[in-house]
């Protein structure tokens, strides 16, 4: 292993924590705001159900990297490149979300994900590239539907909201030129009303909440 990923390694036999110098002890970094919503949905329902506490802020902490952003971060132990943002020197303990963009089941990741994964496997740490298209994709069609009409009351709209490789927010609605889905208000009214997200979702939360309980040192028989 890398000599940075050791000395984290050794730190974490000995106790040192984040937390110590007033950071969580851990960092799930994500695109934008909704992708927060959802992600600590997840995460509340995945503790509820494994009788754990997590807190954002104490345990964890979600931080934005702007979709477009992705190619100034860099996810090795090393963080050589000075032009970049490394992310282990930030914290040792992270997972990196992106959405995986991606057209068809088939379809190549784009060479900045592909980097991100390579280096996130170098540092131990998590990478996270969505199901489908974007993070909305893991939310069923009718629960979106709902979210949609909450938070844009008598707009209507055609478009695909259940296809895994179209983002089911990219539209405008009827008899506007440039009223957009709100994402942020949607995602809050999608995770009140409460769903099970679809596709690898589950597995994902699981492996992170996991990951995240162990940065903590959080005892828990895992499911």
């Amino acid at each position: 292993l890398n000599d940075m990923v050791l000395a984290r390694d050794l730190l974490d036999d000995l106790g040192a924590r984040a937390s110590d110098l007033l950071q969580s002890n851990y960092v799930v970094w994500v695109e934008g705001p909704s992708d927060r919503i959802y992600v600590n949905y997840w995460i509340g329902k995945w503790a509820e159900e494994n009788s754990i506490h997590l807190v954002e802020g104490i345990h964890y902490s979600i931080m934005l990297y702007g979709g477009k952003l992705l190619n100034a971060l860099d996810a090795s132990p090393e963080g050589s490149n000075e032009k970049l943002i490394a992310l282990f020197r930030i914290n040792t303990h992270f997972c990196v979300l992106m959405d995986s963009d991606r057209k068809s089941k088939y379809a190549r990741l784009g060479k900045t994900k592909r980097r991100i994964i390579e280096e996130c496997k170098n540092s131990n740490a998590i990478h996270w590239v969505t199901w489908g298209s974007p993070i909305e994709n893991y939310v069923p069609a009718n629960t979106l539907t709902t979210a949609i009409e909450a938070a844009h009351p008598g707009k209507s709209w055609k478009h695909i909201l259940d296809e895994r490789f179209v983002c089911p927010l990219n539209f405008k609605f009827e008899g506007t030129r440039s009223l957009t889905p709100n994402k942020i208000a949607i995602a809050k009214f999608a995770c009140e009303s409460g769903f099970t997200p679809l596709g690898d979702c589950a597995k994902r939360i699981s492996s992170l909440c996991n990951s995240i309980c162990e940065s903590n040192g959080i005892k828990h028989r895992q499911k």
